[in-house]
Order: C-alpha cells, then sequence, then structure tokens
C-alpha cells in the first residue's frame, strides 16, 4: 500500500510542477489534486501514524504540505515575473486572503502548545492564504460563461471520482483481506475506510455538492456527462458506506431543497421520489445488516433519540469546549489546542463543531472573519443569479451551490473544523471554499464583461 501511495503521489506531483512552470490555468485543478491526495503521504514520512500517534505533530509530519507551499509560491512568483497577474476585480478575495491569515495569527502569542500550533498554521493558515492570493492575482485566461460552467462541472466530477476512487480501493482492499463475506457485515463499515474522504470526513467536505446529485447538466457533451454520472453514483454510494448520522441529514435536507424548488431546478418530483426508492433498496441489497446497524449508529447506547443525544460523547466536548470559549472569548488557545483540553480518555482533535472550534482555537476575530465570507459568498452568488436570471442552467446550479453551503455548515455542527487535525491532516475543507469562493468572482466578472 505504500507503494501505491507514494507512486499516486509523485505522479500528482510532477504534473503540478509541470503546470507550475507553465503558469497555466490547469495548475489550480492538478494542484487541487495534489493537496487532497498529499496528507496520505504522512503515513510515509511519520510513520508513527500506523501506531495510532495521529495527535503527535512534529515538523517531519507535514514535509509534503510544505513543498505544497513551496509549489505555490514559485506559482505566484512566476505569475508575476511572466506578467500573468491581474487583479481588476478581485479586491476583495484580496481583502478576504488577508484578513484570514491576520485574524488567524493571533492564536499563536497565546497558544498553550506554541510547536503544535505553529505546524497546524503552516498547512492550515499559510497554505490557504498562498492558495487565495494566487486565485485573487493570477490572470486567469478568459472563457466564455459556458466553457466556465463547464470547467467546474468536469473539474469537481474528476476531483469527487479521484479522491473517492482511492477510498473504494480501501474498501475492496478490505474485502480481498477479510473475505467477500465481510462485504455486508458491520466490520466493514467500521473499518475499512481509508483516505481523506474516509468516514464522515468526506460528506463533511462534498457537502457542497449534494443538490449537484440532482441537477441535470445540458450544455455538457455527452462523454462529459457520463463523467458526471460516474461521480454521482459515487458520490451516493458514499452515503451507503459511512452511515453518517448527520450526513443522512444533509442529504434528506438537500432532497428537501431540490423537491421545493423542482421548477427552479428543472427536475421531476416523482423521479426524484423513485431515486430516493432506488436508493434505499440499492443500499439494503448490499449491507443485509444495515438496518442493525444504523440503528445503533442513530441511537448510540440509547433507544430513543433522546437517550441517544445524552450518550454522545460530543454532548460532553460541547461542554468543555463553552467553558473555555467563556475564559477566553478573544484570542484563543492556539491550532490544535483541544486536543489538550478534551475531557475524553480516547482524546478527541477537534471539539466536533465548526464554530466552536475555531471560537476555542482562534478567537472570535476569526469567527467573525468566518461570517464576513459566508456573506460575501452569498452576496455575489445573489448578484450571478440576478445578472442571469435569464438563464435557467447558471440559476440552478448558483442556487445549487447556496444550499451546498448551508448543507455543510450545517453538517459542520457536529464536525470537523475547516483545519482536520486527525487522522491524516490538511485544510482541504478552507481549500474548497477558497476554490468555490474563486470560480465565483470568476464568473461574476466573466457575465460583467458580457453586459
Amino acid at each position: 500500500m505504500n507503494y501505491f501511495i507514494i507512486f499516486i503521489y509523485t505522479a500528482l506531483l510532477l504534473f503540478t510542477i509541470i503546470e507550475t512552470i507553465r503558469v497555466s490555468n490547469r495548475f489550480f485543478i492538478v494542484f487541487l489534486l495534489l493537496l487532497s491526495f498529499s496528507p496520505m503521504m504522512q503515513y510515509i514520512v511519520f510513520p508513527e501514524m500506523n501506531e495510532g500517534q495521529y495527535f503527535a505533530f512534529p515538523l517531519r509530519r507535514i514535509y509534503c504540505e510544505l513543498i505544497n507551499i513551496f509549489i505555490v509560491l514559485i506559482f505566484l512568483v512566476l505569475s508575476v515575473l511572466k506578467k500573468r497577474i491581474n487583479m481588476k476585480g478581485r479586491v476583495m478575495m484580496i481583502f478576504l486572503a488577508f484578513l484570514w491569515i491576520c485574524t488567524s495569527s493571533i492564536q499563536l502569542f497565546f497558544s498553550i502548545d506554541f510547536e503544535r500550533s505553529i505546524v497546524i498554521y503552516l498547512f492550515g493558515v499559510i497554505l490557504p492564504f498562498l492558495i487565495f492570493v494566487s486565485f485573487a492575482i493570477h490572470d486567469i485566461f478568459e472563457y466564455s460563461k459556458i466553457e466556465l460552467l463547464r470547467i467546474f462541472i468536469l473539474s469537481l466530477a474528476c476531483f469527487i471520482i479521484f479522491n473517492l476512487s482511492i477510498t473504494y480501493i480501501g474498501y475492496f482492499y478490505y474485502v480481498f483481506l477479510k473475505g467477500f463475506g465481510s462485504f455486508s457485515s458491520l466490520d466493514f463499515l467500521r473499518n475499512s475506510q481509508v483516505g481523506v474522504f474516509r468516514s464522515n470526513a468526506g460528506i463533511n467536505y462534498l457537502a457542497h455538492f449534494i443538490p449537484f446529485i440532482f441537477i441535470k447538466y445540458p450544455y455538457l457533451y455527452p462523454k462529459e456527462k457520463k463523467i458526471v454520472n460516474v461521480a454521482k453514483v459515487m458520490f451516493v454510494m458514499l452515503f451507503i458506506f459511512t452511515l453518517s448520522r448527520t450526513g443522512t441529514l444533509i442529504l434528506v435536507l438537500g432532497f428537501l431543497f431540490i423537491f421545493l424548488y423542482s421548477k427552479k431546478f428543472g427536475t421531476n418530483r416523482k423521479k426524484l421520489l423513485l431515486y430516493i426508492f432506488l436508493f434505499l433498496i440499492l443500499a439494503l441489497n448490499l449491507f443485509p445488516n444495515l438496518i442493525d446497524f444504523a440503528t445503533e449508529r442513530f441511537f448510540y447506547k440509547g433507544n430513543t433519540v433522546s437517550e441517544a443525544i445524552k450518550y454522545d460523547p460530543r454532548m460532553l466536548i460541547w461542554e468543555t469546549a463553552d467553558l473555555n470559549i467563556l475564559k477566553n472569548p478573544f484570542t484563543g488557545y492556539g491550532l490544535g489546542a483541544f486536543y489538550h483540553l478534551s475531557p475524553l480518555v480516547d482524546k478527541f482533535s477537534n471539539a466536533h463543531n465548526i464554530f466552536r472550534n475555531i471560537l476555542l482555537e482562534r478567537g472570535i476575530f476569526a469567527i467573525i472573519t468566518l461570517f464576513i465570507t459566508i456573506i460575501f459568498y452569498i452576496r455575489i452568488n445573489v448578484k450571478i443569479n440576478k445578472l442571469n436570471c435569464n438563464d435557467p442552467n447558471i440559476v440552478k446550479l448558483f442556487l445549487g451551490l447556496r444550499i451546498g453551503l448551508l448543507l455543510y455548515f450545517i453538517m459542520s455542527f457536529t464536525s470537523e473544523e475547516l483545519i482536520v487535525t486527525g487522522g491524516p491532516s490538511h485544510s482541504l475543507p478552507m481549500i474548497i471554499i477558497i476554490y468555490l469562493l474563486a470560480f465565483h468572482y470568476i464568473f461574476y466578472n466573466a457575465t460583467k464583461k458580457e453586459y
């Protein structure tokens, strides 16, 4: 397995270096794939992770993330030297980038574990900041609106297929080791997950794109539609494999939003109900024990919803987080600090609530920055739909992105922060938001040029 990880990483690294030297627009797509896979290299450069030391953060653990920082710095320098920069209409992106790095740097001066915080700061704050700035100043080649939509949808589909393929290889490898009978066992659901998109995490990162499962894309060519359909199927299967409680909730909410806005999305309500029925039949056939496992997952140690909530360890860690936030609401305790504050014997790397965790580790100014980012995201999303109100394909795509943002933050009430510090550590949740925000600004500028 280690040789497989090294091979994939090396291939992605070479492709990224080539696109960096070319200062190509494809750099952003290839680099995103590298960013989503390089955390797997932590098992190689920091083998102690294989022994369960997920919470230790020596600098050597993030060697590959340091390479990523170096790559994006080179890309920025080459963009300037080759005069491939253009900041017209992107002042707000630069403002948000600097606001994030300023409000996320305060915690370093008050961290209860400076060495741990500075390592997390490098890949969790510096790397996203540099990517943000790269998008803000790079002179993206001019595309038509339809070309931009095609590029975005296909990039998203390739991103999902690539990362879920890694996850599913772990599932099949587990079946290979344990026998085909394990495919429908509870242990398969619990122990076979690998990669950055494993368990609840994969659904959390991809929550933005749940509405896309139900949307059709008429501007794609036939072969491109097939690629998108493969990504949709793989995405839906992830819900079956993980049985995330909050993930199931946001999938249902996503379905309800599409059902309510079926006219805007151009979907047939009867077909939507049929898809849900087929999804349940498929899930029950793949996993005969699914109902028993779902009961255990959703009700934990109790027989009622109230008992399930009572026995959920999140209740205890949220209480701990709230008490510490009240003691120090302004500066935070430093990135990665919750590990030291966790009240449980089995330590948690975060407060399992994005808002609590940012308040606890980075302070009130960082959470204000998050709200400002959300406001600007929604504001430009609404502007795009107003400018393109006569094009239903554009309206439904950006409405879907707005709903997806809501679903992401609903799931984040019980999930990880924008920086992941448990298992393979990375800042992919933040980077995905940056990519989406950048796409909004690029598309908005392309729309204005046509008027």
